[in-house]
């Protein structure tokens, strides 16, 4: 981390690039990424109205493979879910298509499926559970960092926390209630159809340009990401870092781990709120 500060400082400030770049994800950005992805394919936040994605669904012709697994010893990991079920694996994305949704029991029996124990217990006894992925594993690919960086703009390391564009997707993601299955397709009904369900935004925090192969200038615009930025993946890396975090979903605030590689992607960049 020293090292890592170290270098930003003594990089010198380039100016953010905008509009549709090539962009390649360090481990880190790449983990965050997928934490945010995963959030997409629980079945309260589907039954809300805000994932466009189901079941079946390609997000990508690349070899994208996401578990989430229950690792013993891990952060996000744990022998049984708040219903009391066992904690078994589930296989979230194989080879770049949707094979299943994070559920509880009630969402799992309306969906014809087996929960799988994603039920998490939040952090300290105020907040309920919620809906939430425990240990996600992307399979790492075959690309060296040469090969990711070729042609590349930009070289993203680490995020700031995401901003949902949506209005009425950060209300519901900031209210209180249980997301039950009953409830939010109850308020699914009632809300208008929403401008940018399911957009979310990805201020750098470090972040770098990309010349010849080499990082150069420190940057830091705001990446802009939806479902269907998944189809641009092309290029997934060998080596994998794990990151560890805590997420916030209806105020409970719920501890998650993802160990992913690098990823290249074509992103809209936005100058940085």
């Amino acid at each position: 981390m020293d090292r890592d500060a170290l270098n930003l400082r003594d990089t010198p400030d380039g100016d953010a690039p905008e509009g549709e770049a090539t962009v390649v994800l360090g481990p880190a950005a790449a983990g965050q990424l997928v934490h945010e992805l995963a959030g997409y394919l629980t079945a309260d936040i589907a039954a809300f109205g805000f994932s466009p994605i189901e079941p079946g669904d390609r997000l990508t012709d690349a070899p994208l493979t996401i578990d989430d697994v229950v690792e013993p010893g891990s952060w996000g990991a744990m022998a049984y879910d708040a219903e009391g079920r066992p904690t078994t694996p589930i296989r979230l994305v194989g080879q770049g298509r949707v094979e299943s949704f994070l559920h509880d029991t009630s969402t799992a029996a309306k969906a014809g499926q087996a929960p799988a124990g994603n039920l998490v217990p939040a952090l300290g006894f105020e907040q309920a559970p919620r809906i939430h992925h425990r240990d996600l594993r992307v399979s790492p690919g075959g690309a060296t960092r040469d090969e990711l960086l070729a042609d590349a703009d930009v070289y993203v390391r680490r995020f700031r926390p995401a901003f949902y564009r949506d209005q009425f997707e950060r209300t519901q993601r900031d209210g209180e209630m249980p997301p039950s299955a009953l409830y939010a397709h109850d308020v699914a009904e009632r809300i208008p159809d929403t401008a940018d369900p399911a957009t979310v935004e990805f201020p750098v925090a470090e972040g770098f340009r990309v010349e010849n192969g080499e990082l150069t200038n420190s940057v830091d615009p705001a990446l802009l990401w939806t479902p269907e930025t998944m189809k641009t993946l092309d290029r997934i890396g060998r080596e994998t870092e794990r990151i560890t975090g805590v997420g916030s979903k209806h105020k409970s605030r719920i501890p998650y781990t993802v160990t992913a590689p690098a990823m290249r992607i074509e992103a809209e960049l936005t100058e940085s709120m």
